[in-house]
């Protein structure tokens, strides 16, 4: 029956997930451990200029990720993403302590758009194979993220070796709104 009314009404599109943070911390990464996947570790990557989109098939539900650039003259563009935004994957290098607080305010930013308003947020701090990379506590103290008013959660990640990554989509098909 389903088929049917869908053969009427048109094909639901797949839920939008939006695969943010700051240029190096491992997005791009992230998104070619999924697509393959995880059958192959992801190797290096360019920056990403634009954005990288792909359909993601997760614990039988298909999801349109879209991994945005997160360079400083780009972040400006993010907005242009949120329509339609089921979920906010956020990635930080937990090893690059420089650049935390720029990425705090970057996630405080996104916490204010309206559009985004109860879309929850997936922290994943990632690199935590790195020797200085702050723990999961650590960052979701300094990130405040109890002050995001919104469903959220930090796990940490590998995403050179697809650890966490599970975890992340896991949490992800739990927790996203579904429009």
């Amino acid at each position: 029956m389903g088929g049917f009314w869908s053969g009427i009404f048109g094909r639901r599109p797949s839920p939008k997930i939006l695969l943010l943070g700051l240029d190096a911390a491992g997005k791009t990464t992230i998104l070619k451990y999924l697509k393959h996947g995880g059958k192959t570790k992801a190797k290096a990557t360019e920056p990403t200029i634009g954005f990288n989109v792909e359909t993601v098939k997760w614990n039988k539900i298909e999801l349109s990720v879209w991994d945005v650039g997160g360079q400083d003259k780009l972040r400006n563009f993010w907005r242009h993403y949120y329509t339609g935004c089921s979920c906010i994957i956020f990635v930080v290098d937990a090893n690059d302590h420089a650049r935390y607080k720029q990425a705090k305010e970057e996630l405080l930013n996104l916490s204010r758009e309206i559009t985004l308003r109860e879309v929850p947020v997936l922290l994943l701090a990632n690199k935590q194979d790195l020797p200085e990379a702050r723990s999961t506590g650590q960052i979701a103290k300094f990130f405040e993220l109890d002050k995001l008013n919104r469903e959220t959660k930090v796990l940490g990640c590998v995403a050179t070796e697809g650890e966490g990554v599970h975890d992340a989509m896991t949490w992800v098909s739990k927790n996203m709104r579904i429009y």
